[in-house]
């Protein structure tokens, strides 16, 4: 129990008291010492420091953010702190919006399979894979953790289809919404947003990232003029790196350099070549990448 002081035996405004039992925790408000005012019984009480060690304490004795025990005093009537006001109703974060995306769609998180953003920027969280026009259906759960029924209403962005745009959710209920993610044909990857509006209120969206597959480290050759270089131990100046087995179709081919496992440099090609300059050559490592969605898919049951 947090007081604003105590009463009884002793009466104090500058300090405050956690009190178990018999049992008090005693520490000064704002962290300086204050004399404490004590009454007559708490010179039979025990006192002890913040370790446990018996002290000699009583009225005046001061007390500062370390915090001292008091045990076996007449504490009286303990003056507990005012209730808090109440905070004002807002549908806003009442309101919850979470996607349940099948399994079957996350991305494999391993060496050998790695998102556009792990490409892009030496960041590969994990997220979804789909062909491009492929069509992945889930459910929205709209959850209402408030007392009172309130009326939301739903958008998305382009690639996502929702059944119904507006639901009405009980107190502490869920209500789930059936929905479609379409993968566009010409994207590597898409963000869908789901966002809502309760009572007026904007509430804070649901959000997923879709990819194509991506193959890693397909066979390329790697150059620096007409010589051919080991990715592991790169010079520096211009490289280059060929993809041995390009795939049919469209498809970007991608090189990056790293240097202690942090992207530094990356070449985006539609061709089986692609080029980057090396501007630090020490601890700086070569990696190939393929976006290509026609091949390597894996069976999504």
């Amino acid at each position: 129990l947090v007081t604003d002081g105590f009463s009884g035996d002793a009466s104090d405004a500058t300090h405050e008291i956690l009190l178990f039992g018999d049992t008090a925790v005693v520490y000064s408000r704002d962290g300086q010492p204050h004399a404490l005012s004590a009454g007559a019984s708490f010179a039979q009480a025990a006192w002890y420091d913040v370790m446990g060690n018996p002290i000699s304490g009583g009225s005046g004795m001061l007390v500062g953010a370390e915090p001292i025990y008091v045990v076996g005093a007449d504490w009286g009537a303990v003056q507990t702190p005012q209730e808090a006001p109440a905070a004002a109703d807002d549908p806003a974060s009442d309101v919850v919006l979470f996607s349940n995306i099948p399994d079957t769609y996350v991305q494999p998180v391993t060496s050998e399979s790695i998102g556009a953003d792990g490409i892009l920027t030496g960041y590969a969280p994990r997220n979804y894979q789909a062909a491009p026009g492929e069509h992945i259906s889930f459910t929205l759960a709209v959850y209402n953790f408030s007392e009172e029924t309130r009326e939301v209403a739903l958008s998305s962005s382009d690639a996502i289809t929702l059944a119904q745009d507006t639901v009405t959710v009980p107190p502490m209920q869920c209500v789930e919404v059936s929905a479609d993610f379409a993968m566009p044909a010409t994207d590597t990857y898409v963000d869908g947003v789901i966002t809502a509006t309760a009572d007026g209120q904007q509430t804070a969206p649901s959000r997923f990232r879709v990819c194509v597959p991506a193959e890693a480290d397909p066979k390329a050759v790697f150059y620096q003029g007409d010589r051919r270089i080991s990715p592991l131990y790169p010079p520096k100046g211009t490289v280059r790196a060929e993809l041995q087995d390009p795939p049919d179709g469209a498809y970007c081919f991608i090189l990056a350099s790293y240097v202690d496992g942090v992207l530094a440099d990356v070449c985006v090609s539609e061709t089986p070549q692609a080029e980057l300059t090396v501007t630090q050559a020490d601890g700086c490592v070569l990696r190939t990448f393929v976006w290509n969605s026609l091949t390597e898919m894996k069976p999504i049951a």
